[in-house]
């Protein structure tokens, strides 16, 4: 048996997660987010795959992430890799996250 601890100090959780809903730390996000391992969650101005434009992730970049985890929606979406470029040219890893994520 392992024990793990209900609240991580410090460390950006998802604590339950639901088709277009999120708990972050017990808080309820019903919004596109940007949810660092640590700090505070931001919100994220596309709502819809399609809309995502390279300036989307430039946010992304300021985190200095190593790998970036994108939540597509009830239908798995795929970005085109010229949208995030600039993660691929920082050696940041990009993966997509099909559905049950928060659009």
């Amino acid at each position: 048996m392992k024990f793990q601890p209900d609240h991580l100090d410090g460390v950006n959780a998802v604590s339950r997660l639901e088709s277009g809903r999120i708990w972050i730390h017990g808080t309820l996000f019903e919004t596109s987010l940007i949810v660092p391992w640590r700090g505070e969650v931001q919100a994220w101005p596309a709502t819809q795959p399609q809309q995502l434009q390279a300036s989307h992730f430039e946010p992304l970049l300021a985190l200095e992430p190593e790998l970036v985890i994108f939540g597509s929606g009830p239908r798995h979406s795929f970005v085109s890799p010229q949208h995030y470029r600039a993660l691929i040219e920082r050696r940041i890893g990009f993966e997509t996250a099909g559905p049950s994520t928060c659009w």
